[in-house]
């Protein structure tokens, strides 16, 4: 949008890569016409703008806290106070990744015993899971994700 209140159409750019890696034109388009399929299909979703704080507080909470129990809504209440918010509530939903979720439960690992990891991981998860089904993100971060192993002592 402009200053002035009208729309406009936003140029993108985007650098395919060094020309060492494509050295002709006919691979530049390939890899041109590969990133443009989705949009063209019309199964591309765009990003949504929304940090995760945004999304839990104006979309999540409201639409599913009444379906869940009580117990589980006072939980998920102190696991995203607590850990959640603290490590991904001012990223974009699209900006978490896999690598920050394990990175993540690596840290809880250390100070939190491997019950309290898993429920966050859960939860986080629960959160991603609505996101796809509403349309939010394409996929769920914490999928694929392991769990620190139990220290026996």
């Amino acid at each position: 949008m402009l200053p002035s209140g009208q729309i406009a159409r936003v140029n993108r750019s985007e650098i395919l890569g060094p020309l060492i890696d494509i050295p002709t034109r006919r691979i530049a388009q390939r890899l041109v016409e590969s990133r443009l399929r989705p949009i063209n299909q019309g199964i591309y979703r765009p990003k949504t703008t929304l940090t995760f704080r945004e999304f839990v507080e104006t979309q999540w909470q409201p639409s599913l806290f009444p379906t869940f129990k009580l117990s589980t809504t006072r939980g998920y209440t102190y696991l995203l106070r607590k850990y959640l918010f603290p490590t991904f509530g001012e990223y974009k939903m699209s900006e978490i990744t896999r690598q920050m979720v394990q990175a993540f439960v690596a840290q809880l690992g250390k100070r939190l015993a491997p019950k309290s990891v898993s429920l966050a991981k859960n939860a986080l998860s629960k959160v991603f899971t609505t996101a796809i089904e509403w349309g939010y993100v394409q996929e769920n971060p914490t999928t694929g994700v392991r769990l620190p192993a139990q220290i026996i002592q």
